[in-house]
């Protein structure tokens, strides 16, 4: 295969994995990261590739991890509880199926909110709650965006240099 196509294809998985960061349980950077790492081998590695590969890793675990962390850690210290993250999580699975493209973040602000309702009785705190979480999420998906970014601004000008 051809050093162009190999580029032309990290690109377009790179592209997709942009798309997505903003869409709960796909790991965006995750798979930024490895078409950047992947692409680098098959282009044939040498010690500036290898420092390369070792700060994308990084780059890419901490996007992720940050993405992760932050909405459930920022949702239980601003008030919401495991359970309500969990019915969050379930009913956004449900409305993963249930209503293509828009179900899952429906269900899941849905589900954090009923949880919050049910635990707390009164609308003005659950709905607190809620934001809380949601801003956390914002976040999140801000950092892991970032983070894939820099992987490309990386990885591009370097593999460009290359061909």
């Amino acid at each position: 295969m051809s050093d162009q196509i190999v580029v032309a294809l990290a690109l377009l998985v790179m592209l997709g994995g942009l798309a997505g960061v903003v869409i709960p349980f796909v790991p965006g950077v995750i798979i930024v990261g490895l078409a950047a790492i992947v692409s680098t081998f098959a282009l044939g590695i040498n010690a500036a590739g290898w420092m390369m590969v070792i700060t994308v890793g990084l780059i890419a675990l901490g996007g992720a991890g940050a993405s992760m962390a932050l909405p459930a850690r920022r949702g239980l210290r601003g008030d919401a509880a495991h359970s309500s993250l969990g019915l969050a999580a379930v009913l956004g699975l449900v409305g993963f199926f249930a209503i293509p493209i828009v179900g899952m973040p429906l269900g899941a602000l849905g589900g954090l909110f009923l949880g919050e309702l049910h635990r707390h009785g009164d609308r003005t705190r659950a709905w607190a709650s809620t934001l809380d979480v949601l801003r956390a999420y914002g976040l999140g998906v801000l950092i892991e965006f970032g983070a894939a970014l820099l992987i490309i601004v990386i990885w591009l000008p370097g593999t460009l240099l290359r061909l």
